[in-house]
C-alpha cells in the first residue's frame, strides 16, 4: 500500500486532505475521523480534484458495508457538489473514507475538502 496523506488543514468546521498514490491498493483508509480534531460526527465532500494515470480510484464511507462516496477517473477530474456528499452514516459506520484503486493505477495525486458536522 503506498499512499501518503497530508492533512492541509484540520480546523473547527473544514478539512483538506491532499493524497499521493504511488500504487494498487486494496483498501486504505485517507481520512481517520476519530484522529480530527473536534471529533467530528459526520463529514461531506464539498470538493475534490483529482489527477490519476493508469486506473481510475474510488472512495468510500467506511461502515459495515462501505457506501459509494466518490468514482474518480482515470485521468484529470473536479467535482464541486451543490449539497455536498453526506456519510450516508450506516450499520457500523465509522466516519472514516476509504480508498481502493485498480492494480492498473500507476500514480496520483488528490485534493479532497469537507465540511464537518
Amino acid at each position: 500500500m503506498a499512499v501518503t496523506v497530508t492533512n492541509i488543514q484540520d480546523g473547527p468546521r473544514t478539512l483538506v486532505v491532499w493524497l499521493y498514490i504511488a500504487a494498487d491498493n486494496a483498501d486504505a483508509v485517507v481520512v481517520d475521523a476519530s484522529a480530527l480534531a473536534g471529533a467530528p460526527t459526520r463529514l461531506s465532500l464539498i470538493e475534490a480534484q483529482w489527477a490519476l494515470t493508469g486506473a481510475a480510484a474510488t472512495l468510500e464511507w467506511d461502515q459495515t458495508t462501505d457506501a459509494g462516496l466518490l468514482e474518480m477517473t482515470v485521468g484529470n477530474g473536479f467535482i464541486l457538489p451543490s449539497e455536498g456528499v453526506k456519510n450516508v452514516a450506516g450499520a457500523g459506520t465509522t466516519g472514516d473514507v476509504m480508498l481502493t484503486n485498480a492494480a492498473e493505477l500507476t500514480s496520483g495525486s488528490v485534493y479532497l475538502k469537507f465540511n464537518k458536522t
